[in-house]
């Protein structure tokens, strides 16, 4: 079979205006499915504020034996957050700066927008592993959460806080 220099070029064009139509309909189509916001919702019914689109939701697992580490200067957050939120509320994962190129970036966890502590160092750079492999290098992100106190004492002052993700551990 011969080819004319005609047919050839009119083949060339229908294919550029399928692959851009098909281009194009992609895109209406992830656009037409996704709000301008998400809301993060915990399983356990409660709602935060709205988050920005590029913010990943950590799956809900129930589970809550993932620990955060929580100093002295956290204490405050915390009761102020249980007192507020309950036991159950929605935590927010922030990189540090460099986050993107840097494995060992510190990984702040915050509730309503208030440090309440970091993940542990090896836990930050598997964190930071975990999303690189999803192709979400330094992103925020959220979680289900659990605030717990340790009460053994009377006075309010003198309980630890501590706060339990729901996360799977990272590993590798």
């Amino acid at each position: 079979m011969h080819w004319r220099k005609s047919d050839v070029s009119e083949l060339i064009v229908v294919m550029v205006g399928g692959v851009a139509a098909f281009m194009l309909w992609r895109g209406l189509r992830n656009r037409a499915q996704q709000p301008d916001f998400q809301v993060a919702g915990s399983s356990f019914g409660s709602v935060s504020s709205p988050v920005p689109l590029d913010t990943h939701q950590w799956p809900h697992l129930g589970r809550f034996d993932f620990e955060v580490l929580s100093g002295p200067r956290h204490q405050p957050a915390l009761r102020h957050a249980l007192e507020q939120l309950g036991e159950h509320c929605v935590a927010t994962l922030r990189a540090g700066d460099g986050a993107e190129h840097n494995i060992g970036a510190p990984v702040e966890v915050l509730v309503e927008d208030v440090r309440v502590g970091y993940l542990l160092d090896g836990d930050a750079t598997r964190f930071h592993r975990r999303l690189a492999y999803e192709g979400r290098p330094g992103q925020l992100s959220q979680c289900d959460a659990r605030i717990t106190v340790d009460d053994a004492t009377r006075r309010v002052d003198k309980r630890t806080y501590a706060i339990l993700l729901d996360l799977k551990p990272f590993r590798h």
